[in-house]
């Protein structure tokens, strides 16, 4: 994910490998099972962490062949955009809900502000079924998420 990309804003997600199966598993309990086995289950609490030290960042490799330090850090504008958002999923009544918490060993939501290196998301499980390292982004915003002044 450290690669800068360009000045264009863009989403993707992780490749994530294809979950695998045994050759006796039947093709139809292969495809209810890839259908929801990236789903929470209804009552989950996700616990959600912002990247907030100095060292929370990577270098990348600029076009130019040089590396710059680019951070996973945020102001506090741009946090209360990302709590609004969760707030506004927990109010459509999908069955999951959304807390912050003090630290990244609490979270299984790992969110950093890493600009150029556009929005992506790991999907539902795979936050914890890949077993992604406590020090990595789980999801990423790439550009300023506050509205301009008007």
């Amino acid at each position: 994910m450290g690669e800068v990309k360009n000045d264009k804003n863009y989403c993707s997600l992780p490749i994530v490998p294809e979950r695998e199966f045994k050759a006796d598993v039947n093709p139809n309990r292969r495809e209810v099972i890839r259908e929801i086995d990236r789903k929470w289950v209804n009552g989950t609490v996700l616990h959600y962490y912002f990247f907030d030290k100095e060292t929370d960042g990577e270098y990348v490799v600029l076009n130019n062949g040089q590396r710059e330090w680019k951070t996973w850090t945020t102001n506090e504008d741009e946090k209360d955009v990302v709590r609004n958002a969760f707030k506004q999923w927990k109010d459509l009544g999908i069955g999951v809900k959304f807390k912050e918490v003090a630290t990244r060993e609490e979270a299984e939501i790992r969110i950093g502000f890493m600009r150029g290196n556009g929005a992506w998301s790991y999907i539902g499980r795979d936050i914890i079924d890949l077993d992604i390292g406590k020090d990595e982004r789980t999801m990423n915003f790439g550009w300023d998420l506050t509205p301009p002044p008007f």
